[in-house]
């Protein structure tokens, strides 16, 4: 497996096969890196109900554009708000407190946005697997982490980068507005290609909530009058962002 689209990444401290910066990145290398599901043809995401994180235009396009990226398709469930709560939490402030502890400590010198990246990955042990027998503390431990980083703005220096970087260093997510995004939850992303978005948008089908029941053979979903009807939408690529 390889990674698409991000300048550099890391996966237990050390540098993933097919980030742009592989070859001049320091450090760690995985000369190879297996990929955890090689046949996976359809992944399911279930996020907390923060609507700035996971409820806007570029989650939604993110879902709907992952058969195009990576050949996978993407069904995305958001939880009501402060729900779905876990060791996962948080962990922004473990990556501020790790930060300053080392700067303060004089053992790391963090000043720009990929030498925070690059801390993260490296340095950084919260959330940890507490022996606990919670499949979320042992599946969310900080080792587990894929750690990605794209430039925006400066390089790994922190100098400023011109325009063109967007295109070639960053996963565009910028979107137009998707009407009556709020009112679903339950979100699946098409088999939409790169190309037939880049004119017509990338497909999606959604509900008010979701539902995973397995009716019988030839019959449907018996919890329509509580989910929903699915309906049928896109999501474009702003015209300024670059995207599909």
């Amino acid at each position: 497996g390889e990674v698409k689209h991000a300048f550099a990444a890391w996966h237990d401290g050390k540098v993933l096969p097919g980030c742009k910066n592989y070859a001049k990145e320091p450090g760690e290398k995985w000369a190879t890196f297996e990929a955890r599901l090689p046949e996976l043809e359809h992944a399911f995401g279930f996020m907390d109900g923060a609507i700035v994180q996971y409820q806007n235009r570029e989650a939604i396009h993110g879902t709907c554009r992952s058969f195009a990226d990576i050949g996978v398709r993407m069904t995305h469930d958001i939880h009501e708000k402060h729900d779905f709560k876990g060791p996962w939490d948080n962990y922004g402030k473990e990556s501020t407190d790790s930060r300053r502890k080392d700067v303060v400590s004089g053992a790391a010198i963090i000043n720009n946005a990929y030498a925070h990246a690059k801390h993260n990955a490296i340095r950084m042990s919260k959330p940890v697997d507490k022996g606990k027998n919670d499949a979320r503390w042992r599946d969310y431990s900080a080792d587990k982490y894929f750690h990605l980083y794209y430039r925006y703005g400066e390089d790994e220096d922190g100098k400023p980068l011109g325009d063109t970087h967007r295109d070639d260093d960053m996963l565009e997510l910028a979107a137009d507005k998707v009407p009556d995004l709020m009112a679903s939850k339950h979100y699946e992303g098409g088999m939409t290609t790169a190309a037939v978005a880049s004119n017509n948008g990338f497909s999606f089908a959604r509900s008010r909530l979701g539902c995973y029941c397995s009716p019988p053979p030839g019959e449907s979903c018996s919890h329509v009058g509580w989910t929903g009807q699915l309906s049928h939408g896109k999501v474009c690529p702003t015209s300024s962002g670059g995207g599909g």
